[in-house]
């Protein structure tokens, strides 16, 4: 028999940035649904969104490198790294290839 051990639990998402207000906005019937504020939507078909509102990566992942929409480009993140950031580009590929590894 395994034994596991959770040591505690944590959220964000579009209705709450931890697990208080994640659940009280699940009691309450509350919508994550709304329109985009992250990036200029104009030109784009796609409007609405479940984004995460009033958080800062920064402040829960120190030094792991961060790419705002608005700062590199459309919002297609991958597309738009400077090829002169080799290093965050082979941090990012890691990131994706554990991600789809643990999938």
């Amino acid at each position: 028999m395994r034994r596991v051990v959770i040591t505690g639990l944590g959220a964000v998402t579009p209705i709450g940035n931890n697990v208080k207000e994640l659940f009280d906005n699940l009691k309450k019937g509350k919508c994550g649904i709304d329109k985009i504020t992250h990036y200029d939507t104009k030109g784009r078909k796609v409007k609405l969104a479940g984004e995460v509102k009033d958080f800062d990566p920064e402040n829960y992942t120190p030094g792991i490198p961060y790419y705002d929409p608005n700062e590199v480009g459309d919002g297609n993140n991958s597309e738009n790294i400077s090829p002169s950031d080799n290093q965050n580009q082979e941090h990012m590929t890691t990131l994706d290839e554990k991600i789809k590894n643990d999938n």
